[in-house]
């Protein structure tokens, strides 16, 4: 399977990762960056949301760490970060009260949007590199 696209895979959850990390730990600079409501917003979520968006970031960063090492479980870990993605952007957007928008507007809106996007893309082409790697071992026919 070809590695290259686990450094764009790499990247895009080390920042995920970087930001649970500033989030969680409260780094002032860091939380400079959204206002006071948006920060109790996300104080505030269930527990639930918590851990759906651990399993997103460390999920995607492991994933993305065994695509550079050609590791089984590539896939299906990414596979998980995806879902943990999608139903963090799925409570954001629609379940939570209030909603992102209320509290963040179409400028918090849009990057939870294009995370949860790339966190699909980047699960179905590792998915897609897998199976031709499968299909064809040695190379292309």
């Amino acid at each position: 399977m070809a590695r290259w696209p686990g450094l764009l895979a790499l990247l895009f959850y080390g920042f995920g990762a970087a930001d649970y990390l500033m989030v969680r730990l409260e780094f002032q600079p860091w939380m400079r960056l959204i206002s006071p409501d948006q920060a109790a917003w996300i104080a505030g979520q269930p527990a639930w949301v918590s851990l759906a968006w651990a399993v997103a970031v460390w999920g995607g960063l492991a994933g993305a760490l065994l695509w550079l090492t050609d590791t089984a479980g590539t896939v299906l870990t990414l596979a998980l970060a995806a879902v943990a993605t999608l139903a963090l952007a799925v409570h954001a957007l629609v379940l939570a009260s209030p909603p992102l928008a209320t509290v963040g507007g179409a400028e918090a809106v849009a990057p939870m949007i294009v995370v949860a996007a790339v966190s699909v893309l980047l699960w179905l082409w590792a998915r897609a590199l897998r199976r031709r790697a499968l299909r064809h071992p040695f190379g292309k026919p």
